[in-house]
Parts: C-alpha cells; sequence; structure tokens
C-alpha cells in the first residue's frame, strides 16, 4: 500500500510540474536577434532616405515617384488617400479619360511633354501691374462667364475636370514654365459655373499666391517662394495640400513655399481647373486625392 501511495504521489508531481512549467514559461526569442533586426531595418530606412534625397537634388527621377519610396522607407501609409483625378496625358487626348474641357483659348498635347497651351498672337505684358492687379485681371472674366476673345490680346487660356475633390486634398502637378512670362493658376472650384473655390497662381518673377475667389472677388491668402525661378527648362513638382483644419501647404520640388489657413469653404469642391494668361506652361501630370 505505501508502494502505491508513494507512486501515485510520484505521479501528481510529475504531473503538476509539468503544467507549471507549461502554464509559467513560453517560446523564447533571442532579444540580441530582434534588437539586430529592428537595427537593420532602421538602417535600410536611413539608407533609402538618403538615397532619395541625392535623387531629388539631381533630379534623377519622378519626383512623384520619390515622393512614394520615401512614404514606403517611412512607413507613410499612402494607400488611405483616394486619388480622384489622375493624368499624365500619355495618351495624346484629354478630351476623355478623363475629360478636360477647353473653355478659353485652346491646348494641345505635347508629344513626350504633356498638356500645353497654345501661345495666342498679340499677348501684351502688363509688368506695371501689381500682382494682385494682374490676378483680378487674368481671373475676373472667368467668373463673371465673359471671357476676353484672342484678338483682345489677354492670352487668356483655361481647362477644366470635372472630379469630385474632398475639402481636404492634395493636388500634384509637375509644372515647366517656357517663357520668362506668364501666369498659371491651379484651381478647385464649387458651382457648376466654377465661381468659388482656392487658386494656386504662379506669377513668373513673382512666385506662387494661394487666394480665395467669389463672385464678390478675390483675395490673396498667401504669397512666397518669389526668389523662385522655374524658367530653368525643368518640369518642377508642385504639390498643394489642405487638410481638415483648412491648413494648407504649397511646396515645390519637396521645399515648401508658402502656408496658410482658411476655413471659408467646408463642402468638397466639384473639380480642378488650370488657367494661363501671356504665358507657355506645360503639365506633364497631374493626380487629385484626398486626404484620410
Amino acid at each position: 500500500m505505501i508502494r502505491i501511495l508513494a507512486f501515485a504521489l510520484s505521479l501528481g508531481l510529475m504531473s503538476f510540474a509539468s503544467e507549471a512549467q507549461q502554464s509559467r514559461y513560453s517560446q523564447w526569442s533571442n532579444p540580441d536577434k530582434t534588437a539586430s533586426e529592428t537595427i537593420a531595418i532602421q538602417e535600410f530606412r536611413d539608407k533609402l532616405n538618403a538615397l532619395v534625397d541625392e535623387a531629388e537634388k539631381a533630379k534623377a527621377a519622378d519626383p512623384l515617384f520619390l515622393q512614394d519610396l520615401r512614404n514606403l522607407a517611412n512607413g507613410t501609409k499612402t494607400s488611405a488617400s483616394k486619388i480622384v483625378l489622375e493624368d499624365s496625358f500619355a495618351d495624346g487626348d484629354f478630351t476623355q479619360n478623363p475629360v478636360w474641357t477647353v473653355t478659353d483659348g485652346a491646348y494641345f498635347i505635347e508629344n513626350g511633354w504633356g498638356l500645353r497651351n497654345k501661345v495666342q498672337s498679340g499677348q501684351s505684358s502688363d509688368r506695371a501691374l501689381s500682382n494682385e492687379e494682374k490676378a483680378i485681371k487674368l481671373f475676373g472674366a472667368i467668373l463673371t462667364g465673359k471671357a476676353p476673345t484672342e484678338s483682345s490680346g489677354s492670352g487668356l487660356t483655361a481647362v477644366h475636370s470635372l472630379a469630385a475633390v474632398p475639402n481636404a486634398f492634395v493636388i500634384e502637378a509637375d509644372l515647366y514654365s517656357v517663357i520668362q512670362d506668364g501666369q498659371f493658376a491651379l484651381s478647385t472650384f464649387q458651382g457648376s459655373d466654377r465661381s468659388a473655390g482656392y487658386r494656386l497662381a504662379y506669377s513668373v518673377g513673382e512666385g506662387f499666391s494661394l487666394q480665395r475667389y467669389t463672385r464678390q472677388g478675390i483675395s490673396t491668402i498667401a504669397t512666397g517662394g518669389r526668389n523662385l525661378a522655374l524658367e530653368d527648362k525643368k518640369f518642377h513638382a508642385v504639390q498643394w495640400t489642405r487638410a481638415k483644419d483648412g491648413a494648407m501647404t504649397v511646396s515645390v520640388d519637396g521645399a515648401a513655399v508658402l502656408q496658410a489657413t482658411d476655413m471659408s469653404f467646408r463642402d468638397p469642391f466639384q473639380g480642378v481647373e488650370l488657367a494661363t494668361r501671356g504665358g507657355d506652361f506645360i503639365i506633364k501630370k497631374i493626380r487629385v486625392s484626398g486626404t484620410p
């Protein structure tokens, strides 16, 4: 009997030890290996960011592609952004997929370059006017629906595309300014007559201005980049972001040129518009997406 009890006790102790071992301990992983893997990942990110920095300075690749690489390296989630409009004009036709409608002047696809406004004869320079006066003269005709004709010498061109642009957005465009003159504008608009919204305007020799426009007029929110000279026979990556709180940032080739906050428009926009006056500009590609 004693032997039986001793045997049973030994079995119980073995079972208890087994259960205690299973409940107390988990699979062991080498902390040194985990730390080394983390360091290796960080080193890879640092090297990739350094390569992107070098490529941006040398303009060795598409700026939008380089930004995607940087986002990937830093773990930024770009998939959450919904693209609402994108066009590289590689198909040679801007009248479909997506549809661009010309409302003033004329546009054409420069093979291998992008969407280009046709320079009109009789264009005149308004160098004596202030930046605000030139902006009003350039876009006032569009807002009132009374666009000047080619014979007026205004050199006004405008083309737009309908898209469900969220109130918080990112607009990326590759811009080429051909000559040492003129103005270019990129707008987000509301209403079927495109009479209200925000506009990013570039004037050769005067830099960028961020504007708010309605039927009542145009107000300049911020200016910047006065020392920028885009007429260097290169494409430049222009990025315009707007957050949910109305904070807007404009950057050129990755460097911020102006920042501002405005909450005048809280509803989505119905599309984007490109316009020029007295200049020669090419848009190689454009992408519009909503911010997450």
